[in-house]
């Protein structure tokens, strides 16, 4: 399948902590957070992503009992001055069920490289977040010394990446099979829907005749 995702994924029953937060029926919908993760050269990616999420509230979100929120830095993030930019991005990060990583040409400072181990170290300790990775083919030759090095770069990483498991890859922002959009779009539903618990561990999870029984138990004499 092409723009396959990086599936860093483990089964429900193997993980110790759920991948979403899940409220009891009272509290509302099921939460499900995204990270976007890219360098600098992929606004319209970016922008493209919240037509995604949006779609997916839309149509999805409400028959199936979840909200999707997106976390973007130039939307999220409140200004601060003195610290580093990256720093004061990781310490506005909330927690987040899936990663989505972005390249194209740029490999940026770091910041995106750091956003991805941090990620994978948080999965390789508690099997979540789900993490996908895209990048985008068919550029143009860079001529520059200092951006040829620097796709140099972006290519290495998506071979360390490949290396590890499956990344997704697109030709384009939208409008073709291998666009952005429709690749995200139907890759996003499907992580969701595997990250969504069943009626049954609902249930199971948030039994309230289970607590009184051990409330009881705790408290008798």
């Amino acid at each position: 399948m092409s723009g396959n995702h990086y599936q860093a994924f483990q089964s429900h029953s193997n993980r110790d902590e759920p991948f979403v937060r899940t409220p009891s029926a009272k509290s509302g919908p099921i939460a499900i957070r995204v990270f976007a993760s890219s360098p600098g050269d992929v606004d319209a990616e970016r922008e493209v992503l919240q037509e995604v999420v949006a779609a997916i509230q839309r149509t999805e979100g409400a028959r199936h009992g979840f909200s999707i929120e997106l976390f973007l830095w130039e939307t999220h993030v409140v200004p601060k001055i003195g610290p580093a930019p990256q720093a004061v991005v990781d310490e506005q990060t909330p927690e987040y069920d899936i990663y989505l990583g972005i390249m194209s040409a740029r490999y940026g400072g770091g910041g995106t490289i750091q956003e991805f181990q941090d990620a994978l170290a948080k999965w390789r300790k508690n099997g979540s977040p789900w993490i996908t990775f895209y990048f985008r083919d068919n550029l143009p030759a860079p001529r520059e010394p200092a951006k040829v090095k620097e796709y140099l770069r972006v290519c290495e990483f998506r071979a360390q990446l490949e290396s590890s498991g499956i990344v997704g890859a697109y030709d384009c922002v939208r409008g073709s099979k291998r666009g952005f959009y429709e690749q995200v779009r139907e890759h996003l539903s499907k992580i969701i829907h595997e990250l969504l618990p069943t009626r049954g561990e609902v249930e199971q999870r948030y039994d309230p005749g289970k607590y009184l029984r051990a409330l009881r138990e705790d408290t008798s004499y």
